[in-house]
This record gives C-alpha cells, sequence and structure tokens, in this order.
C-alpha cells in the first residue's frame, strides 16, 4: 500500500472515533511514523515540514494536545500533499 493510501486509511480509520478523544500514543506513534515518511518523501515541501509530531503526555498513554479529529484532518492534509497538491500551511 502506497503512502497516500496509508494516510486516507489513516484518516477513514480516525473517522469513526469521537473527534473530541485525545489520541491514544499507540496510534500517535503510527501518525509519526506516516509523518516521518511523508517528510522523507517531501523534503522541499514547506508545509508538510511545517507539521509537528504527536508528542507523548506524561502519562504516556495519550498524544499532548491532538484529538482523534485533529489527527484525521492532519492525515487528510498530508494525503493531498503526497498527491501533489497545493496545500495552505497549518495554523
Amino acid at each position: 500500500m502506497d503512502l497516500e493510501a496509508r494516510l486516507t486509511q489513516l484518516a477513514d480509520n480516525l473517522d469513526e472515533l469521537d473527534p473530541d478523544t485525545p489520541v491514544s500514543w499507540s496510534l500517535a506513534e503510527a501518525y509519526n511514523n506516516l509523518l516521518d515518511e511523508t517528510k522523507r518523501a517531501l523534503p522541499d515541501d514547506a508545509v508538510v515540514s511545517a507539521f509537528e509530531p504527536a508528542r507523548p503526555s506524561t502519562t504516556g498513554r495519550v498524544a499532548m494536545g491532538k484529538t482523534y479529529g485533529m489527527l484525521r484532518v492532519e492525515a487528510l492534509q498530508l494525503a493531498t500533499a503526497v498527491r501533489g497538491e497545493l496545500l495552505e500551511p497549518p495554523e
């Protein structure tokens, strides 16, 4: 499965979860791996470079400051970048 398909699949899976719930750390690590792979695939893309990886909370159980809804939007934006479509920088 190519990178765009994996990012889209992650977004589809996240769509099934409550968007306001903090992201579990295990899922955040999977997102971080895809983000890292996207940054390696598009090293000169300023928008992709602006995305920050998820960071663990003090308990290590959830990602600090990220919800499932936020992660879904980011995964879709990264998939769009991989397709070669233009994006606006994340806020």
